[in-house]
């Protein structure tokens, strides 16, 4: 499954464009499935790749970014935003609620499952 294709520069201030805007607010990448298109892809380099190689050591590193920013669909919308994505990173996009805990916003795709993403063909190319 190839994802809709998108790249860093998709996430840009909008705010600048809008000149009653007194906030910063974001457009977010919510292309969805990325996270499993990105391990989908490691599956398959890690079965070609020598145990122990270089490869191999680049796949199990690219595994551990994975799973230190596993997303939610359990999300709440962003203050600035009416409408929320539908899943967020539990590690980037984790804001204090109102009782001293904490919860995740909706915000899509983090910047560092992007970045991973762009080294495995995710770019502003193909959008265009």
């Amino acid at each position: 499954m190839s994802p809709k294709k998108l790249g860093l520069a998709d996430l840009r201030r909008i705010s600048d464009d809008d000149p009653g805007c007194d906030y910063e607010t974001v457009a977010f990448d919510v292309t969805p499935g990325l996270h499993d298109w990105i391990s989908g892809l490691l599956d398959t380099a890690q079965v070609a790749a020598e145990i122990g190689s270089v490869e191999d050591r680049w796949c199990a590193a690219h595994r551990k970014i994975l799973e230190a920013h596993p997303y939610t669909n359990e999300v709440v919308s962003p203050i600035y935003r009416a409408k929320a994505a539908d899943f967020g990173c539990i590690t980037c996009h984790v804001t204090a609620d109102e009782y001293g805990g904490t919860d995740t916003e909706g915000r899509g795709n983090c910047p560092t499952i992007l970045a991973l993403a762009e080294g495995y063909g995710l770019d502003d190319e193909e959008a265009a």
